[in-house]
């Protein structure tokens, strides 16, 4: 599980030398904006609907990395109340930070791709809905 994370770090790294974000940034992009992007863009594929969902979406994703300077800042405080809340979630189920980390940054999104692709179009749209509210949730109670 190490060797996987640091892995994923390293990638990480060599993202920032080429594409000059910094750690933080790329961090939150992934994981904030282009992770959530890519469920509405599965959704809007599979039902062939709703391209403005998926525009407003690109649109916020080119607002933060016009405004750079004001999401650097931004990204820096959530990074780092991110790193705070996966140790405290690390220490409190014994799990540690490497492992909680790979659950929610590789296995979790890893499952919601699988289940966007598996569900019926009927449905998608609830998952990705229960996706957003999920991850809002977890934005909320990683701020408090």
């Amino acid at each position: 599980m190490n060797e996987f994370f640091y892995h994923i770090v390293e990638l990480f790294k060599q993202i920032c030398k080429i594409t000059d974000l910094t750690y933080e940034e790329l961090n939150i992009l992934v994981y904030c904006l282009f992770i959530p992007f890519s469920w509405l863009l599965i959704g809007v594929i599979r039902t062939r609907k709703h391209w403005n969902l998926l525009i407003i979406n690109l649109l916020v994703i080119v607002f933060f990395l016009f405004y750079r300077q004001k999401f650097t800042s931004i990204s820096n405080i959530f990074y780092t109340q991110n790193i705070k809340f996966l140790e405290f979630l690390g220490d409190h189920t014994l799990q540690g930070y490497i492992y909680i980390s790979v659950l929610m940054g590789v296995l979790i999104p890893f499952f919601m791709y699988f289940a966007l692709f598996r569900i019926g179009k009927k449905y998608l749209y609830y998952l990705i809905f229960s996706y957003f509210l999920g991850l809002s949730l977890y934005f909320l109670i990683v701020f408090l």
